[in-house]
């Protein structure tokens, strides 16, 4: 039908790691694109990684969650740029453009963009989370997707504690 916008569809993956795959099946996919794994910090249920690219950008971390097993969550934490508010702006035009328009948006303090795609017919879906984290008087870029659907049935995967924002 003309003049109806479509509905963007949630990612079956998180660049380049599908959702639901095996700890050591993400290992084999960040050691191909070149990450360093990351021995301390990393269990069996969040691996962290070192170095490669994320659209064509460097990232400085990897972080990946697993639940049950399964991959559901994966955050990458962009390598410092002098320009952070243009390195947000350029990440945001690129989400847009895949993703449409952002859900919520925030200017005040760190600027933050939030989308939330679903599956016709289901209220779970792809959270993904882009903002500036500051510390400091420095800023970094982050980037994450949650797969809701396996953060529900799988809630053993490890919570974020204060503070991880800040490691490598």
């Amino acid at each position: 039908m003309a003049g109806l916008a479509q509905t963007p569809t949630p990612p079956d993956e998180f660049i380049g790691l599908k959702w639901g795959i095996s700890n050591d099946e993400a290992k084999q996919i960040m050691k191909a694109k070149g990450a360093g794994y990351v021995q301390r910090g990393s269990g069996e249920n969040h691996l962290i990684f070192s170095g490669a690219t994320a659209a064509g950008l460097a990232v400085d971390y990897w972080d990946l969650y697993f639940g049950g097993g399964k991959f559901q969550r994966g955050k990458v934490g962009f390598k410092d740029e002098y320009d952070i508010d243009g390195l947000f702006k350029q990440v945001k035009k690129i989400l847009t453009e895949k993703y449409g328009t952002r859900e919520k948006e925030t200017f005040k303090g760190d600027p933050s963009a939030d989308w939330h795609l679903t599956n016709l017919g289901s209220k779970d879906g792809i959270t993904i989370h882009l903002y500036v984290h500051s510390k400091n008087r420095q800023k970094h870029l982050k980037l994450e997707y949650i797969n809701d659907a396996l953060a529900k049935q799988f809630p053993d995967a490890p919570e974020e504690k204060a503070g991880q924002d800040d490691k490598l």
